[in-house]
């Protein structure tokens, strides 16, 4: 089914008692992921919700290789504080994107790296089971993953990286 307003996607949460209060991202966020074309959201024949994503993995180097970027903390405006230990940066698809460009677009908004200057390799690609969301509660979610390693040039390189938008703070550290 083709979620078509922010409208519809209330009735189709209300009418399976998923309430966003305890998420960190509510009704606007996942309305705005659909809209971009960012997530797609099955109604399964069960009647129960899956979010569809194709998500880039990028697992960022320093100039010499022997350190590894980790997201450390994603620090919500609305006081949820995710702890995160990931040790890549994560951009989700839009429609009309490939892989390349979405893994380009991650390191110019999230670290404000030229990804023209970086070493920028395709790993791997695979599909992951369905998933609970850490970011909707009561909602699976299907990753499609595609994977990136990049090598940043010592012009590019800091020891630390912080991202920040309207919604949160995102805290990156070389270690």
């Amino acid at each position: 089914m083709l979620v078509k307003s922010r409208e519809q996607l209330v009735q189709i949460l209300s009418e399976r008692n998923i309430d966003f209060t305890n998420s960190p991202k509510g009704i606007e966020d996942l309305w705005n992921e659909i809209e971009s074309g960012e997530s797609s959201l099955m109604i399964l024949n069960d009647g129960s919700l899956r979010r569809i994503t194709h998500v880039i993995l990028v697992k960022v180097f320093s100039p010499d290789g022997e350190k590894i970027l980790t997201e450390v903390e994603q620090s919500y405006k609305n006081g949820i504080v995710r702890n995160r230990n990931i040790q890549s940066i994560a951009e989700k698809m839009v429609l009309g994107e490939e892989p390349l460009d979405t893994a380009e677009r991650g390191l110019k908004e999230e670290l404000g790296i030229n990804p023209e200057l970086c070493s920028i390799k395709p790993i791997l690609h695979n599909n992951n089971l369905p998933t609970p969301s850490s970011a909707y509660t009561g909602i699976e979610s299907i990753y499609v993953v595609h994977n990136f390693h990049v090598i940043v040039p010592e012009s590019q390189y800091k020891p630390s990286y912080i991202e920040e938008d309207s919604k949160k703070i995102t805290t990156f550290k070389l270690v």
